[in-house]
């Protein structure tokens, strides 16, 4: 049976997209450990061995995993495939959140079909905007898109159901959404296109009164507010981890790279 108040967490960081991703989710992972026992395989230790080695030794209620995905797969480090459809059995009785495009669409309804007690995902692309690569909880486009993961994170780690972990997530997501629409910035249209995808493609399946830790008081976190700083088009990088594409901005133009 698996344990309540223990995780497992898969941080792909190969590339830019995954490593602001990962960045990002260092900030839930220390909060989560100040009210679970938490295990961070991160970097090269992100593959599909280490994976099941740890859930079969630690036996997690609880599987964050972040990295490049499609809607048959979940990958890790260096695009190693971790989870995929009929592939994914070791999730049974288990809450997954999966940080990933795509990941929601087919994979996450097998991961419920082979018994998970809930799973979150993105049934799209997951995107966001940045001014410049590194952490987008402090980057004045990329922290609307990270807030609302982390805020979906911490309200579990509190002992909130995934119903109500999620639907703080979406209060979240609102925000920023309300903020950029009356933001008079240049780049707000990219930011506020992204945010809305991002909101729209976030699925939770499953059992929505399932539960990772005991109820606790929710603790401050101290992320930076909202700040209007204007940056010229020019820098302004739009990324889709998961899919392993960035949209660059020249001008009023929108091109999309492959990484």
């Amino acid at each position: 049976m698996p344990r309540m108040g223990v995780a497992t967490c898969i941080r792909a960081s190969f590339d830019d997209a995954s490593r602001a991703a990962s960045t990002a989710l260092e900030r839930a992972l220390s909060y989560m450990r100040l009210k679970m026992d938490v295990s961070d395989l991160s970097g090269e230790r992100a593959t599909r061995s280490n994976t099941i080695a740890d859930i079969n030794s630690r036996d997690p209620l609880f599987v964050l995993g972040e990295g490049h995905g499609s809607p048959s797969n979940f990958t890790g480090q260096n695009k190693e495939i971790i989870f995929q459809v009929c592939n994914c059995s070791e999730l049974k009785d288990r809450v997954v959140y999966l940080v990933s495009c795509e990941a929601g669409d087919q994979l996450g309804p097998d991961i419920i079909r082979k018994g998970a007690k809930a799973f979150i995902g993105y049934k799209k692309p997951f995107l966001w905007a940045m001014a410049a690569i590194g952490d987008p909880l402090t980057d004045p486009y990329g922290k609307g898109a990270f807030e609302p993961v982390l805020e979906l994170i911490y309200r579990l780690a509190d002992g909130r159901t995934a119903g109500e972990a999620y639907n703080a997530s979406m209060d979240k997501w609102n925000q920023w959404i309300d903020h950029w629409s009356r933001s008079t910035d240049p780049v707000a249209p990219l930011v506020l296109q992204t945010l809305i995808n991002d909101r729209d493609c976030q699925v939770l399946l499953g059992d929505q009164n399932a539960t990772i830790a005991a109820p606790a008081p929710a603790m401050p976190v101290p992320i930076p507010a909202p700040a209007a700083i204007q940056v010229p088009l020019s820098m302004i990088l739009g990324l889709v981890p998961i899919a392993a594409v960035a949209a660059v901005i020249a001008g009023n133009e929108l091109r999309r790279i492959s990484f």
